[in-house]
């Protein structure tokens, strides 16, 4: 289903399937306006989930380190504001402990969202565009990419060393037969996933993003700094 802009920010269900429409039609100049009407939808939304009034979020945005005073999100709530900052947003998000993206494009709340003029997309994917994981050209992409593959990697790993040492205490034939099989295949595996990554550093040094070994922590957030593994 596509959907159609409407003043309060919501979407009237229409054809989803249909196609961009021009960007400079008279029916887009109120964009703006729906994108921001929006944001103050779901802060509101959010700021009521946590139990909140207005003033204590106000409190919340000067803890975060920039100043949104209560009128300014009293206006914005209640649709007398029509704009937002970047640094509103992104205060605002953080103060409501809340991905700035799921202010913008609420997943779950609407069937889609216009995130220019023109086109209509669903939510989701939406949060992938702003995010660039949907784009083969962006940092973001290929860091993801390594990480998942790197995990891949540590699973088939733990796998297969737990295949080898299951084997070795195996006494009967066939069930070791069977094992040892199983391990070949993961070795496989991992020999192909040895690749992928050898790849994956190599497009990221070819596009001068940063070392992979400064993102690491990032990427491993539960342990202490990672430094990739090399070879088996």
């Amino acid at each position: 289903m596509t959907q159609s802009l409407s003043d309060d920010g919501t979407h009237d269900a229409e054809d989803e399937d249909s196609e961009d429409e021009d960007p400079h039609d008279q029916r887009w100049e109120r964009w703006p306006a729906t994108v921001v009407a929006t944001v103050a939808r779901e802060v509101r939304r959010r700021r009521e989930e946590l139990g909140w009034s207005q003033h204590q979020l106000a409190d919340a945005c000067q803890d975060a380190g920039y100043a949104i005073p209560r009128n300014i999100i009293a206006n914005l709530e209640s649709g007398r504001r029509e704009s937002l900052q970047v640094i509103e947003l992104l205060i605002l998000a953080r103060a409501l402990r809340w991905p700035p993206a799921a202010l913008l494009f609420p997943v779950g709340y609407v069937e889609g969202v216009h995130p220019y003029p023109g086109r209509l997309r669903n939510a989701m994917d939406a949060v992938d565009w702003l995010s660039g994981a949907d784009n083969h050209d962006t940092g973001n992409y290929w860091y993801r990419e390594y990480h998942e593959t790197y995990s891949q990697r540590g699973a088939h790993r733990y796998n297969l060393s737990t295949c080898h040492l299951e084997a070795e205490e195996e006494s009967n034939p066939e069930r070791r037969r069977e094992l040892l099989a199983k391990a070949d295949e993961l070795a496989r595996t991992v020999a192909s996933l040895n690749a992928d990554i050898t790849r994956i550093k190599a497009e990221i040094a070819a596009r001068g993003l940063l070392p992979l070994e400064e993102w690491i922590p990032t990427l491993h957030p539960q342990g202490s700094p990672i430094k990739p593994l090399e070879g088996k």
